[in-house]
């Protein structure tokens, strides 16, 4: 964002409380639907532009060993499904691990992210239901690229999303 550091939800409190952007953001850059967000707020939308996001996809970096992987984050034998998205309740995580406690086959359902106060919710779901997830918080860029590599699936089951990247991100690796 061109406010600095902040972050969106910053900027817009500032949008709400103000009334519209102040010196210090005469511009926001930001997603098309973000932008339609904003706009809901802000009549004096001229001053946000969009801007275009794409997966992140680093050249350098080598997916770890699938040994080491399964190893680290105690993955067994067991086909993987892939989740990669913040813990919170709009994500539909809750849904995501009902579907998966209705398959014959038995996953292990991974979904990365940085702990929030929902995880305890859905560590708890997962153990009612006998569905076997791991959740680790943040992982390298080469466990991520172990983790896609590794994908039976991805899923993406969020209902509200400014754009979806980690979407793009399992297309762009092939993963299903």
């Amino acid at each position: 964002l061109a406010c600095g550091a902040k972050r969106l939800r910053v900027c817009r409190a500032v949008l709400l409380s103000r009334g519209g952007p102040c010196a210090e953001q005469q511009e926001l850059q930001v997603l098309a639907a973000q932008r339609l967000d904003l706009a809901r707020y802000n009549r004096r939308t001229g001053r946000i532009d969009v801007t275009p996001l794409g997966p992140g996809l680093a050249d350098d970096v080598v997916p770890i060993d699938e040994a080491e992987l399964r190893r680290r984050h105690e993955l067994g034998d067991a086909p993987v499904v892939l989740t990669v998205s913040a813990k919170r309740p709009h994500k539909n995580l809750m849904r995501l691990l009902d579907a998966v406690a209705l398959l014959e086959s038995e996953p292990v359902l991974v979904l990365p992210g940085y702990p929030t106060p929902h995880e305890a919710e859905l560590k708890a779901r997962a153990a009612y239901l006998g569905v076997r997830a791991v959740f680790p918080a943040w992982v390298s860029p080469e466990d991520l690229e172990g983790l896609y590599a590794e994908a039976a699936a991805f899923v993406f089951p969020s209902l509200a999303e400014g754009f979806g990247l980690p979407v793009l991100e399992a297309m762009a690796r092939g993963v299903p």
